[in-house]
């Protein structure tokens, strides 16, 4: 018997951003199981729930929209598999949406190959620099030599425009509340099969010049896509196209 395979997307926000990609599957994995949704497990000696995310996300920055693949036994509608999810969601992680997809499209974490990233730095960290000195020096950090970093013991070079072939676009927003100012940054950042530029590496380059820590700023994945080679965007779920206009 064929088994459904259910996309959900659900965001990382505030707490949730300082989970590890291991213990977001974790939470997701207990998530299904209070949800009672009728998943598949794998075969053999330690069987597991056929669960499985898209692309990891460095710990500290939030996301407005992750996806993850379940396989069920049988078929759910989808906004009662809506209701459960969100309903079993905890804070940290809660759910958006979900549809069904077809079994033999790829996996998320293949299938998934650039993101949007925003940079919110608050105005006070940037002293008396205008919005326009600002933008060319991220520009000469996205346009310079490649950035060394270490993985696993060995030492590895990226080049940033390799990964961010457009210019950030900056602007400057009032919050509504208390009046405070930031500027916000916005890039699309490739996620290639072969090995990726992580997104807090290039963002800590970006603020190096300006002495800015990385930690005082706020960066979130706000969109996570398919790039097809004309230049179009493709979804993993409809209706979360946020924030890639920004590209």
């Amino acid at each position: 018997m064929a088994n459904f395979r259910l996309r959900f997307s659900f965001s990382e926000q505030g707490r949730g951003a300082l989970l590890s990609h291991l213990e977001v599957q974790r939470a997701l994995t207990r998530l299904l199981r209070r949800a009672e949704l009728p998943f598949v497990l794998t075969q053999g000696f330690s069987p597991r729930m056929k669960l499985a995310t898209g692309p990891a996300l460095p710990v500290g920055i939030a996301s407005q929209a992750e996806y993850a693949d379940v396989e069920l036994s049988r078929f759910v509608k989808p906004a009662e598999a809506t209701c459960r999810l969100q309903s079993a969601a905890p804070p940290l992680l809660p759910v958006l949406d979900c549809a069904y997809v077809r079994p033999q499209e790829p996996s998320l974490d293949a299938w998934l190959n650039a993101q949007t990233i925003e940079l919110r730095i608050d105005q006070a960290l940037l002293a008396d620099r205008s919005l326009e000195e600002v933008c060319r020096q991220f520009e000469a950090v996205r346009t310079g030599p490649a950035l060394e970093v270490e993985r696993k013991g060995k030492l590895r070079q990226y080049i940033p425009a390799d990964f961010v072939p457009d210019p950030l676009e900056l602007s400057a927003r009032t919050a509504d509340s208390e009046g405070e100012r930031s500027v916000i940054a916005r890039f699309m950042l490739l996620l290639p099969a072969a090995g990726a530029l992580r997104s807090d590496v290039f963002a800590a380059a970006l603020l190096s010049p300006l002495g800015i820590d990385l930690f005082d700023i706020t960066v979130t994945r706000i969109a996570l896509f398919h790039l097809n080679p004309d230049g179009s965007c493709q979804f993993a779920l409809p209706g979360r196209a946020a924030g890639v206009g920004s590209q």
